[in-house]
Parts: C-alpha cells; sequence; structure tokens
C-alpha cells in the first residue's frame, strides 16, 4: 500500500481521469464509482481529476476531493478546443499533461482508473501511464459498453494510439455492461491477450436515485397498473 506523508500505511488510494468537459455522463458513472468504492472501503481515499465545469455536482464523500483541470471540448474527430482559456490548444493540451502527470506522481495512487479514454484526450494520458508503470499502481481502463459506431470506434482507436495504449499500459479492462447485450473486445477488434485482461461489471447505476418499476409506474400512469409503459432514457451528457 502506498505510505502517507506523517503516517503508516494507509488504505488504498483511487486516482479517477474523467474526461467530461461539457456533459455529465462521464463524471455521473465516475462519481458513482468513487462513492461505492468508499462505502466499501470507507478508509481509502479518492482524487478524481476532471475537466468538468460541474466537478462536485454529484456531491463529495468523506475521503474524497477533486481537482479541476482547465476545460477542453470536443470539435471534430480527434480535434480539440479550450472552453473558457484563451489560449493555443497545444499550449492549453500540454498544461493538461502536466498536470496529470504531477498529481499522479505526487498522490502515489493504489490504483488509476481511466474512464473512456485509454490515451486522454489527444493522448495527453500517455505520459502520466508511462510515469506510473514501473510503480505498483494498478492501471484500470472502465468503459463504457458501447462508445461508438464498432466501425467508427475501431477507427479512431487506430489513427490516435488508443489499442497500442490498452495493451502496453493497462493491467485490467472494466466494461460497463453485459457481453450477452455487446461483446465489446469482439466488436472493437481487440487482440486475444488484450481481451483477456477485460471484465464484464454489468451497468452502472447512481443507487441513491434508482426507484423501483412500481413506483415508476405509479407516478407515470397515474396510479394504473396495467397497460405498457416505455421509459426512454438520454442520458447525461451534452448530446442529451
Amino acid at each position: 500500500m502506498s505510505q502517507g506523508a506523517g503516517s503508516p500505511t494507509t488504505s488504498p488510494r483511487l486516482l479517477v481521469y474523467c474526461q467530461d468537459g461539457l456533459g455529465l455522463g462521464h463524471l455521473r458513472r465516475t462519481s458513482s464509482l468513487a462513492h461505492e468504492f468508499l462505502r466499501v472501503r470507507p478508509g481509502a481515499c479518492v482524487l478524481t481529476v476532471s475537466d468538468s465545469p460541474l466537478g462536485t455536482f454529484f456531491g463529495l464523500s468523506p475521503n474524497q476531493d477533486f481537482l479541476k483541470l482547465p476545460s477542453i471540448v470536443k470539435t471534430g474527430a480527434g480535434r480539440w478546443h479550450g472552453l473558457s482559456l484563451p489560449i493555443p490548444s497545444d499550449e492549453l493540451v500540454a498544461l493538461r499533461r502536466d498536470l496529470i502527470r504531477s498529481v499522479a506522481v505526487s498522490f502515489r495512487p493504489d490504483i488509476l482508473l481511466v474512464d473512456h479514454m485509454p490515451h486522454g484526450a489527444t493522448g495527453e494520458l500517455l505520459p502520466t501511464l508511462e510515469a506510473l508503470r514501473p510503480s505498483r499502481t494498478a492501471l484500470v481502463l472502465g468503459l463504457r459498453d458501447i462508445i461508438d459506431a464498432p466501425h467508427v470506434v475501431r477507427h479512431r482507436w487506430q489513427v490516435e494510439g488508443a489499442y497500442e495504449a490498452v495493451e502496453c499500459h493497462y493491467d485490467l479492462v472494466l466494461v460497463y455492461g453485459t457481453r450477452d447485450v455487446f461483446d465489446v473486445a469482439e466488436q472493437y477488434q481487440m487482440p486475444p491477450e488484450v481481451a483477456s485482461r477485460f471484465r464484464y461489471c454489468g451497468y452502472v447505476c447512481t443507487p441513491e436515485t434508482a426507484h423501483d418499476v412500481s413506483e415508476v409506474r405509479a407516478r407515470c400512469l397515474a396510479g394504473r397498473t396495467d397497460g405498457p409503459l416505455i421509459v426512454a432514457m438520454a442520458g447525461g451528457g451534452d448530446d442529451a
């Protein structure tokens, strides 16, 4: 385990990387995971590194904190620009890259959980992965099952180096979904050795806001218990 300053061994330290400069979907997921991690391991600590302007929107648990990066937003395939800071994109990405690496090296996490982007926006996470690789930090990638149309994901990941990042750096890949619904390793054509690191975890929800189906039916159908009920969910991202 990591050694805390001025104290004996501490409970696990979890560092979370979450790129969510405009929407809420990724932030909601990583916040739910952090809360559950701390519920199961109340003595642990979690530091989330994200560029969401609404970083603490979903609240903070005890032993949890949040580090805000300068926000960037995606303007096209592989193209990003600053949300607020009027500086060149390459300077902004370099600033973010250095901040992430510095935090990771200083925090000395037992686990690094990377949300969604194996290499980070524009590859900004690669120096951090390389810096932590010789350490005892477990490098974990968390993926929602359907990222985009499979052919789109395969093309972008090939061009941007995401496949190489997964193969070279990650010890474990957690898929937020079920294999029966969508086989991520097969659809995104992961090499067999990489596919062996995949674990399907089921879908990530927010337990404190979940409702029994009967409650939803009663609320939406004015107490009627018969007839069909169709629920459509748009998600928490900017697209929704």
